[in-house]
């Protein structure tokens, strides 16, 4: 949001006009349509997204995708899946589980439906272009199969992914609605 288009009735985010007795949405319903306290305007930031979105979002990605190349480093430094490379990916995949429903939570306690949906496609995605990377780097430079390999691996893979992904996502917005529904009971 134009910090030069807020007035001191709207919240920081502008995305909330106060008008004396309570806070209202600054947008219409459709987000089309943006109060800026005189009259109702083209909404100004309808394709963006506030800056800790952005962050977060790049900050879960990260922390959810890191799993698939360590514990692939750790298997070839090793050459074969043995107990360094099992504690690598436990302590990996549980810092990509917990981050995902971190996400979820804030995203669920911030009503970011729609973000949410997204997260769900872009974590999928990020997950199942890691997976074809690490088939296309791993594979054996005699091997003329690797990419149909790759590319039935990952038409396996797709579902389930977007699935798990999403469930945990799902289930952290829920924790993060009911907690934001608590807090607004309890203080009042």
């Amino acid at each position: 949001m134009d910090p030069r288009l807020l007035s001191p009735a709207h919240s920081r985010d502008g995305n909330w006009w106060w008008d004396g007795q309570g806070w209202y949405s600054a947008h219409s319903q459709d987000r089309r349509w943006w109060f800026d306290g005189q009259r109702w305007i083209a909404s100004p930031n309808r394709l963006t997204w506030p800056r800790w979105l952005l962050a977060g979002t790049v900050i879960w990605l990260l922390l959810l995708v890191a799993w698939e190349p360590a514990t692939t480093i750790a298997v070839l430094r090793a050459d074969k899946f043995d107990d360094s490379a099992a504690t690598v990916l436990v302590i990996t995949a549980a810092i990509a589980a917990l981050a995902t429903l971190f996400w979820g939570c804030v995203l669920g306690r911030t009503r970011r439906w729609r973000q949410l949906a997204i997260s769900t496609a872009m974590g999928a995605g990020a997950l199942l272009v890691g997976y074809v990377a690490i088939m296309l780097a791993t594979a054996s430079p005699d091997d003329p199969t690797v990419d149909n390999a790759a590319g039935a691996g990952l038409a396996m893979a797709a579902v389930p992914t977007v699935i798990v992904v999403g469930a945990v996502l799902f289930f952290g917005a829920g924790i993060g609605r009911l907690l934001a529904i608590l807090r607004t009971r309890a203080s009042n």
